[in-house]
């Protein structure tokens, strides 16, 4: 069991790791792809990794370590996925790190020049409507069937967990 998990660990620690470097250097267009593809492509090492750490240790049933280390990898999958989604998307990160780099100081002018919330909001309806959540019509915005079922399931979704939307929190 131990040997899948510490199989799955090492796995995910060189995917994940190739796959920054990816997106740093190859600047890919679609990350969620890449880190996919990279997953998929992770999975024979798996098993190379948990026959290996048991050959040198008593190991129940290799088995349940091949189990284990698959469940743990899916896991870690999502995990990464999830966590680099936010980050990669976070305005508040963005503007932490920018100030960072600047030694620790930047206006908000100079943060609203490199951050046009016009091109944002544009770029948002654009993959809105890419996706067919929403159409334009005589210069308006209007949610399809699939736009007002997802606005549906996410009031649903804020107030079976009491949760704030981000406006809220603001």
């Amino acid at each position: 069991m131990l040997e899948g998990l510490f199989a799955s660990i090492l796995t995910t620690c060189i995917w994940v790791s190739l796959h920054l470097l990816t997106n740093r250097y190859l600047r890919t267009r679609n990350w969620l792809f890449t880190s996919f593809t990279g997953y998929l492509l992770s999975l024979p090492l798996i098993t190379f990794l948990a026959r290996h750490l048991s050959e040198g240790s008593a190991c129940d049933s290799l088995t349940l370590a091949f189990i284990h280390g698959y469940l743990w990898h899916l896991l870690l999958f999502f995990f990464y996925v999830h966590v680099y989604y936010h980050v990669d998307r976070s305005v508040t990160l963005n503007l932490l790190s920018e100030m960072a780099s600047r030694g620790g100081t930047v206006s908000a002018a100079t943060f609203h020049a490199r951050h046009n919330m016009q091109t944002t909001v544009e770029n948002r309806l654009k993959i809105l409507e890419q996706n067919g959540f929403i159409r334009q019509v005589n210069g308006l915005w209007i949610n399809t069937n699939r736009g007002v079922f997802y606005a549906r399931l996410m009031a649903l979704s804020v107030w079976a967990f009491k949760s704030k939307t981000q406006s809220e929190r603001i």
